[in-house]
């Protein structure tokens, strides 16, 4: 096998490259408001935050 056929690629996109779905998602600056957003409404359940006021200490 000849490698010097063809250019080798020289950056890993890994698994989601910029022309994927995700990667305009989170590319979104939409995308912020709603993370905060969730993470604003994770503090009404009370079982998640004692959780995580628990976990602080580890």
């Amino acid at each position: 096998m000849n490698l010097s056929s063809g250019a080798l690629r020289t950056t890993d996109l890994g698994f989601f490259g910029p022309d994927s779905p995700t990667w305009r998602v989170w590319s979104s600056p939409t995308s912020i408001i709603g993370f905060q957003r969730s993470v604003v409404l994770e503090h009404f359940d009370a079982n998640l935050t004692a959780a995580v006021a628990d976990s602080a200490g580890i």
